[in-house]
């Protein structure tokens, strides 16, 4: 009589067992309900139903039980000044320009060193975590600090090195070495940092600026990122310094192709929206900044129909207040329902792939994180879904895109690594981290 085969135990370092994955299929979602998550190490290396890995049939070093939640790909933070949490709610009720130019400017010069943009980042990191937030591409200046505040936090972080118009005098050549300095000092230095730039826009920076940094940009073959027609007095801006339009600099000067992220779009008319997806440009949608702002709202249904890939952005707390996609994705499935006056002119499935799949797209991570998949990093954020503004619940996507919210977040794990569990910061004191901005609180 033949013997059975002995059981052969699977052994992983994370299981999460019971949760509604939320699967990504083309434009739409697949939900695996019950599933089974195994990790090891920073990768997902099995995604089934959990009748398929009953108990005794594997190991783990721990385990998250999920059942009644649903398991998601990591939010995408497209764009950020993770510092400015020192900004929120200060300047409030101001149009962008006056805002920008009369009182944030002023303030950074003021007070923005390495020591508050560390402290300030920290603050940042551990709210969009708190949210299940798992990259978050920054763009600011003392760059070292804040790649210390991700290090700490263990959050995956798009670095992106700050620039402005340098000083009359300073050539082009110095510009570009300064950015391949910072290539060489945070290319590598971990496996959480991918370094990028970021020009602040094209009104404070020239086109031979631009140019330059582009150029340095193509050569390491990372993102290149700009604020880009934030407001509706952009243009005549523009006109005014450099005495060409937007769509000449854009495209005269080479800046256009797949690794360019230009941020906001507000006012992108259908000549532009049609050079972008030609030219395979990506865009970062911050809905509630550009509210907040006054700045208009962005002609999101003609770039989504011309197949640009749109990724969703906080924008920093000084313009938001909060950091939170689930925000984002609520304010953005009634947005342009009332120009359009059509309902869920932006279905729900489009919207949480803006916030997953697309952003990491947009920042060159989709290799990486973005979706659920065997052999992809362990990006994942839990959702609880025990509460009453979830229940019932008829459509997954529905829910995530238009009635969960930040505090709903059970777990969030980057890389394989739980940094945030049953609610909770694993690493670092909320308390500590919130106590170190407010001395500065009234400045």
């Amino acid at each position: 009589m033949a013997m059975a085969a002995p059981l052969i135990k699977a052994d992983f370092d994370l299981a999460i067992v019971g949760g509604a994955a939320l699967l990504s299929a083309g434009n739409d979602f697949n939900i695996l309900v019950d599933a089974f998550i195994g990790i090891n190490g920073n990768q997902i290396v099995r995604i089934c139903p959990c009748s398929e890995m009953p108990d005794g049939s594997f190991s783990a070093k721990e385990t998250v039980a999920a059942r009644g939640m649903v398991v998601l790909p990591g939010l995408i933070n497209t764009h950020c000044h993770c510092a400015m949490s020192f900004f929120r709610g200060f300047g409030d009720d101001l149009p962008l320009t006056k805002w920008l130019f009369e009182r944030i400017f002023p303030a950074e010069r003021r007070m923005m060193n390495a020591e508050t943009v560390y402290r300030g980042a920290k603050l940042a990191l551990a709210e969009m975590l708190l949210a299940g937030i798992t990259t978050v591409a920054d763009s600011y200046f003392f760059e070292g600090a804040v790649a210390r505040a991700g290090k700490e936090m263990g959050m995956r972080l798009v670095l992106c090195r700050g620039f402005f118009d340098p000083p009359v005098g300073v050539k082009p050549a110095t510009l570009a070495q300064s950015a391949r300095h910072f290539f060489i000092r945070y290319r590598g230095d971990s496996p959480l940092i991918s370094p990028a730039l970021f020009c602040h826009s094209l009104y404070t920076c020239s086109p031979t600026t631009l140019t330059t940094l582009k150029s340095v940009a193509r050569e390491y073959d990372v993102p290149f990122m700009f604020h880009l027609l934030e407001t509706a007095q952009e243009e005549a801006m523009v006109q005014e310094r450099y005495g060409a339009t937007v769509y000449d600099i854009l495209t005269s000067g080479d800046l256009l192709d797949e690794k360019t992220l230009a941020i906001h779009c507000v006012h992108l008319n259908e000549k532009l929206v049609k050079l972008f997806a030609e030219r395979g440009v990506k865009v970062s949608h911050n809905p509630r900044s550009n509210a907040k702002l006054a700045c208009g709202i962005a002609p999101l249904p003609l770039m989504l129909a011309a197949g640009i890939c749109v990724g969703l952005g906080t924008d920093g707390a000084g313009s938001n207040n909060r950091l939170d996609i689930f925000s984002e994705m609520e304010f953005l499935s009634g947005l342009h329902n009332i120009p359009l006056s059509r309902s869920r002119a932006i279905g729900a499935s489009s919207i949480v792939r803006m916030a997953t799949l697309d952003g990491a797209k947009a920042l060159g991570l989709d290799s990486l994180s973005g979706s659920l998949e065997v052999g992809k990093d362990a990006d994942i954020a839990i959702v609880d879904f025990h509460k009453p503004h979830l229940t019932p619940v008829h459509d997954y996507s529905s829910h995530l895109a238009c009635r969960v919210r930040a505090s709903d977040v059970h777990t969030t794990i980057v890389a394989g690594k739980v940094l945030v569990h049953n609610g909770a910061l694993r690493y670092g004191d909320i308390n500590e981290i919130m106590n170190a901005v407010r001395p500065l609180e009234g400045f």
